[in-house]
């Protein structure tokens, strides 16, 4: 076969495989059904005695496809399993008695399988145009081949995109994840912004990136400036905080929405040059997709946590992969207890409220902003008890001494103390200024069998002391905070004043209760 012959006998080639894969793109057939029919042309026109294609099928494993259905030799399989490790292996081989001529499939400069021809071994020296005719069939075969491995490196990023935001620490998953996206996308820059909770007043998490390197984050690192601006881009699209970073003029902002369709999130990214494609935004896409998935774990984990412990415990307990070994699991520790209850409760819901819906009213408020107080002086909030707030001191990182963790819930005593007695002042609760309103205060240390416990894993604890707190607490006059010498003893010469001594007996505790006053700070 002359030049001429050859140029006219591939260009046929081309022309009637590229058809057939057309029409099967538009019938949108299987690569088997186009395989059965693209391969009788070639071994046709080749004048082959048999075509074998290896390459990747739809559901992304090698498969291999044979003209005739039932062939197979030795040789084919061999120089499949070569290609398969060396991928670039082209040229002839013998085939018994008979020649091979083979080649790499190439799609979009990825090796994709392999393909060969083999040919009567009277013709081993027509092998040259074999070979031309057999490059110019693959070369077609690449527009049906390319929609594979577009799917294919796709659903590669996609899994890895999947395993990587598995990981327990949710920053360590965002940057693994973000890698891997960077890597497959080519961001120039990127901005993620999170919230912990499908709420405006939720805290908000931030990640900025150069490529695949993280810069910022502050879920390790918090910055209350820049988590106001993202706040405001979350809420308004407000581009403040993507002007701070240098990231103005980000070209694609991808959402991602929470369980109830409002968004808890979005990633501003630019890329390193040109324009993001199709196959690009769908990677987004799914990126968005799965820390969808993976925020609405973290946001059930964050506001089960955010129900005992303060935001910023809560970020340091989530940073953990064994966090839950380490911070919540029941474990016996010395802890200072806190019993805080309004006084004179009934009177006031009966004789000043009245309104169901006013004591609800005071209940709530008052309840919140104890527990904000409890949190403000490193306590865990255990439970609300009609109008009872519980607070732990140690937990959940036990780092301080005793001493402190009494310190500290003397310190929440005293102040949800004079935050309850300005409460009247507030609007809305003009009608319990006559009166005025107050607590009754029990503090006490003592070993504790503290962590999550329960079908609902709350977070709490039991012991003697516990029940003795609650006791105490019943001693305690209006506005009076009473603290066990178990505590005074372990708190030592602090900076409070206390009042004379005291004692008690309590029903079902053997011992009387012996306590002094806190007077205040000195």
């Amino acid at each position: 076969m002359d030049d001429v012959e050859e140029l006219k006998a591939r260009v046929e080639l081309g022309a009637e495989v590229d058809e057939l894969v057309e029409a099967s793109m538009r019938a949108r057939l299987s690569l088997g059904r186009t395989m059965e029919r693209v391969l009788p042309v070639v071994m046709q026109r080749t004048g082959a005695r048999a075509f074998v294609v290896r390459t990747f099928g739809e559901d992304m494993s090698l498969q291999s496809f044979a003209c005739p259905r039932d062939f197979s030799h030795d040789a084919v399989s061999s120089f499949f399993e070569e290609n398969e490790r060396h991928h670039d292996l082209s040229g002839e081989l013998p085939c018994g008695d008979d020649v091979l001529v083979g080649q790499s499939l190439d799609v979009a400069g990825e090796w994709f399988g392999s393909a060969a021809l083999v040919l009567d071994g009277a013709r081993a020296g027509e092998t040259r145009g074999a070979a031309a005719l057999l490059e110019t069939a693959c070369e077609e075969l690449d527009n049906y081949l390319f929609n594979i491995f577009t799917a294919r490196r796709k659903q590669r990023v996609t899994m890895a995109l999947s395993v990587a935001l598995r990981e327990p620490v949710l920053a360590d998953g965002l940057a693994r994840a973000m890698a891997i996206l960077a890597g497959e996308v080519q961001l120039s820059k990127a901005l993620l912004v999170v919230q912990s909770e499908d709420s405006p007043s939720a805290p908000v998490h931030v990640q900025v990136y150069e490529g695949s390197l993280l810069q910022k984050c502050t879920l390790t690192e918090s910055d209350p400036e820049i988590d106001e601006l993202a706040r405001r881009y979350l809420a308004t699209g407000d581009r403040a905080l993507a002007e701070a970073i240098g990231l103005a003029v980000g070209r694609e902002e991808v959402m991602i929405h929470g369980a109830r369709g409002s968004a808890v999130g979005k990633l501003l990214v630019t890329p390193r040059a040109g324009e993001f494609d199709t196959h690009d935004r769908d990677l987004l896409a799914s990126f968005a997709s799965y820390i969808c998935q993976r925020v609405v774990d973290f946001n059930k984990e964050h506001r089960t946590l955010s129900r005992s412990f303060r935001h910023a415990d809560v970020a340091r307990i989530l940073q953990r992969a064994d966090y839950v070994e380490r911070y919540l699991a029941p474990r016996e520790a010395v802890v200072a207890m806190l019993y805080v209850d309004i006084s004179g409760f009934t009177r006031v819901s009966e004789q000043v409220l009245r309104d169901p819906r006013a004591i609800g009213h005071l209940v709530d408020v008052w309840g919140g902003r104890a527990v904000e107080l409890v949190w403000k002086h490193g306590g865990a909030f255990d439970k609300m008890v009609g109008d009872c707030v519980i607070g732990l001191f140690g937990p959940p990182f036990f780092e301080q001494d005793p001493a402190a963790r009494v310190a500290g819930a003397l310190d929440a005593a005293l102040e949800i103390r004079a935050m309850t007695e300005a409460l009247p002042d507030d609007p809305g609760f003009e009608a319990l200024r006559a009166g005025g309103l107050t607590v009754s205060t029990g503090v006490h240390l003592g070993p504790l069998f503290v962590g999550r416990f329960g079908p609902n894993e709350n977070f709490t604890g039991f012991s003697a002391a516990m029940n003795n707190t609650a006791r105490l607490q019943g001693q305690a006059a209006r506005g009076e905070i009473l603290v066990m010498q178990d505590a005074i003893d372990a708190l030592g010469d602090g900076p409070f004043e206390l009042g004379a001594p005291g004692t008690a007996r309590v029903k079902n505790v053997a011992e009387p209760l012996a306590f002094r006053p806190l007077v205040g700070r000195r």
